[in-house]
């Protein structure tokens, strides 16, 4: 879907972005389980616009639906069963109800954007910040989620990155620090670093990780391999 990605920018840069990726990964490969998934994204997309339209709220509704549907892909692992949706041709009430909760609750936390929302809303900031919030939602379409991702990474960048933005939310407000979760998990990382804060690296975006000096690839895979060993203990 790629809409994590893009809801940030307004029609003309999403665009340009778009073509952009298009040109590096080349033409996708045009098979069953792209056109499935295509419908079925659009069916998504299409049904949460109608279910903001029951909640009678006020305006933004094209960046409330961005916001919401966004945040539910991520906070689901990308795990929304698109081939279900193909199936069935429509969503089903547990997913529809998440849908209408999240959409509501970024129609709420934009309406608090302080000048023009819209383009408030455009802005990397605003959407981290509702990323991050926590939205009580039905558990219901948690069982209906697919056993695996339906965005499949091409590199090992990629796999990285998702499995990054899954597990950092997780561990903003943790204070511990990382000679804690070394401890706890088994793991050895960098040694000047056992001091810093585990939020101190949540916090950052799979951008600003990558930036990070004295960070290469090993380290940073070591690093998210000791997160998801703390998730489960």
């Amino acid at each position: 879907m790629g809409l994590p990605h893009l809801v940030c920018f307004g029609a003309e840069k999403n665009f340009v972005r778009f073509a952009e990726r298009m040109e590096e990964d080349g033409k996708p490969e045009v098979n069953r389980d792209y056109f499935w998934h295509t419908v079925a994204k659009a069916i998504l997309w299409r049904s949460a616009e109608k279910l903001f339209d029951t909640l009678d709220l006020k305006g933004y509704r094209a960046n409330s639906v961005a916001y919401g549907l966004a945040w539910l892909v991520e906070e689901s692992g990308r795990r929304i069963d698109l081939n279900r949706i193909w199936t069935e041709q429509r969503l089903s009430p547990a997913l529809c109800e998440a849908l209408k909760t999240a959409c509501k609750a970024a129609w709420g936390r934009l309406n608090q954007q302080q000048g023009n929302v819209g383009e408030a809303s455009k802005k990397v900031e605003c959407w981290e910040a509702f990323r991050r919030k926590k939205i009580a939602l039905p558990e219901a379409w948690r069982k209906e989620l697919a056993e695996r991702p339906f965005a499949v990474p091409r590199t090992e960048e990629e796999t990285l990155s998702a499995a990054w933005e899954r597990l950092r939310h997780k561990f903003l407000a943790d204070t511990r620090m990382i000679e804690d979760l070394e401890a706890l998990t088994g793991k050895q990382w960098v040694r000047s670093r056992q001091c810093d804060t585990v939020s101190s690296y949540a916090v950052l975006t799979w951008e600003q990780l990558r930036r990070r000096r004295g960070l290469g690839m090993k380290k940073i895979r070591n690093l998210i391999e000791m997160f998801a060993i703390a998730e489960g203990a």
